[in-house]
């Protein structure tokens, strides 16, 4: 019986580290996939911004067809799926679903800061593909720049 006492303990002591280590939560993380095929490979790198397009945006409805010109060879057409105007006009956007661009969904936003200082910011992406186009500012002019889908979302 002397014999047992120590063997038991250790056995007790094995099975609670054991079963404490099985309470750690798995986190699941999904892999980039780097195979998806690209929607804009037919667009350059770097494309600018027909601002007076985005702009009407922000005055469409929901449910809204949408047909625009937003650069030279790179029409967007879509339904508005969604339409916020918050802060007193500070903050509006749009959100579009494209029906030439298989999956691509547009979001558009008009910020204004407390100084009156406006910013534009958006993207257009689908997660069914590699690419993705970002809305960025250079020197007061705004372009889509072409980006990987991983780099602008974690999966």
């Amino acid at each position: 019986m002397k014999n047992l006492k120590p063997g038991l303990c250790s056995l007790s002591a094995i099975f609670l580290f054991a079963l404490l280590n099985a309470q750690e939560p798995v986190i699941p993380v999904r892999e980039p996939d780097y195979s998806k095929p690209l929607l804009f490979h037919q667009l350059p790198q770097k494309i600018e911004c027909r601002t007076h397009e985005l702009l009407s945006l922000l005055q469409a409805t929901k449910g809204q067809e949408i047909d625009l010109d937003l650069a030279l060879n790179f029409k967007f057409r879509g339904t508005v799926t969604s339409v916020a105007n918050k802060y007193n006009g500070a903050l509006q956007s749009v959100v579009i679903r494209s029906v030439n661009y298989d999956g691509a969904v547009l979001s558009f936003s008009k910020t204004t800061d407390e100084y009156g200082v406006i910013k534009y910011s958006g993207r257009i992406l689908s997660f069914n593909h590699g690419d993705a186009l970002e809305i960025t500012e250079e020197e007061g002019r705004y372009f889509f720049i072409k980006k990987s889908l991983y780099d602008i979302i974690n999966e």
